[in-house]
């Protein structure tokens, strides 16, 4: 403890010279299980907003920082308050962290590796959400980060397809303007087709009637149809003769009569009358998708979850060898008194579970000097800063009432042990 308090005042009387950096705390990284994490480490790695890729950048008033990684170690959840630039005063900026938290293998289980996969840990800044500032350092706690959703893509409808092709109308006939000319005359003979009225013939209902279709060339007269509709139609040679109509939606009918057809007219209508609606078009494609949606607010804290179960502590007996038996448990916490009379000892470990984790708290008597040895229960690596290597003998302190924790993790076959 007195350790980690010089460590603390060393790093706070640095960070009061660099007015750019923001001091990163973090004390309760877990497991999924609630356990505090035992080791590990927390990186950052600075990388463009956007695109992940690493990014170096001008640290405003100071100079060039570097796109490498930078990691510091965790202890029992705990990180070593660690310094790194600020991320909202930098050129080009603001940029970005990746965060990531490995295990001792250096697997992430916290964030990811990769550039581009979304995690909500891969774009850290510096905002109120989890930074403060205290004594005028801006200090930011890890524990309170809230990771940032990610938003699906919206997607939009695409353009209304084309109207379909108009329905079909009526023939162009007899007066060739671009119109269709339908022949109603239910009676029209080879003779009347050879006078002028035009080579089309269709049959429609109700039949064609005969009705007041008189008057001389281009005056008015009024025609009744099946339906008993009144049209007021045109004379085109003023001779007298039938008509008929189809009745409504007809808006203009023309009377056209000749000498040779004297007595029976025939009538027809320009296409003014609209045809069925044609077949719905084809969907258009798919329009692109449109830009992501905002971040949506935060949710409600949902309740408290019930506490996780801490093993305590256990007291071992000293003696020519020691024994830890964790019965099968994840996690096993004890404490050793090594007496100085007993030079040395094995620790032997029983009943040990692949992914266990134990830690033992080994303090010197009142004269210190005694050593422990790695016993049976598995086979032994020592980490160092260099990693590690196979080693059955920690260097323990000597001193009086001296302390070094011990902490382990089994993979079923190895024990990976660290002692500070």
């Amino acid at each position: 403890m007195r350790i980690r308090l010089l460590i603390l005042l060393l790093f706070l009387a640095c960070t009061a010279g660099w007015a750019h950096a923001a001091t990163v705390t973090a004390n309760d990284i877990r497991d999924q299980f609630g356990h505090l994490l035992a080791s590990g480490q927390l990186c950052f790695t600075p990388v463009k907003q956007g695109t992940g890729l690493p990014m170096a950048v001008l640290e405003t008033g100071h100079g060039q920082r570097t796109n490498v990684q930078g990691c510091t170690p965790i202890t029992n959840g705990a990180i070593t308050p660690w310094m790194v630039v600020d991320t909202s005063l930098t050129n080009p900026g603001p940029n970005c962290y990746r965060a990531e938290i490995d295990d001792i293998d250096g697997t992430a289980i916290l964030g990811s590796h990769s550039p581009t996969a979304q995690t909500g840990y891969q774009c850290v800044q510096m905002s109120s959400t989890w930074c403060s500032t205290v004594s005028g350092v801006y200090t930011c706690n890890f524990d309170n980060y809230i990771p940032t959703g990610v938003t699906g893509a919206l997607i939009e409808a695409g353009p209304t397809g084309p109207q379909g092709p108009a329905g079909a109308g009526y023939i162009d006939g007899l007066t060739g303007d671009g119109e269709g000319d339908v022949f109603v005359d239910k009676t029209l003979s080879a003779a009347k087709v050879a006078t002028g009225y035009g080579p089309t013939v269709m049959t429609v209902t109700p039949t064609c009637i005969v009705s007041g279709c008189s008057g001389g060339a281009g005056s008015l007269a009024t025609i009744t149809d099946a339906l008993s509709n009144a049209t007021q139609v045109q004379v085109a040679d003023g001779v007298t003769g039938a008509d008929c109509s189809t009745g409504g939606g007809m808006i203009t009918h023309w009377c056209y009569c000749t000498t040779a057809a004297s007595g029976s007219c025939s009538a027809w209508a320009p296409a003014t009358t609209v045809g069925p609606a044609g077949p719905t078009g084809a969907t258009g494609a798919t329009g692109p998708a449109g830009p992501t949606g905002a971040t949506g607010a935060t949710g409600a804290t949902g309740p408290a979850g019930a506490a996780a179960s801490i093993p305590a502590f256990t007291t071992l007996t000293d003696g020519a060898t020691v024994a830890l038996a964790t019965g099968g448990l994840g996690v096993t916490n004890a404490t050793l008194t090594l007496n100085h009379s007993t030079s040395t000892r094995p620790l032997n470990v029983t009943g040990l579970a692949s992914g266990a984790q134990f830690t033992v708290i080994l303090k010197q008597d009142s004269t210190g000097g005694a050593a422990l040895t790695f016993g049976t229960g598995c086979t032994w690596y020592l980490g160092t800063n260099a990693g590690f290597a196979a080693s059955t003998t920690p260097a323990l302190t000597a001193a009086a009432s001296g302390i070094n924790i011990l902490t382990v993790l089994y993979d079923g076959t190895n024990c990976y042990a660290n002692v500070r």
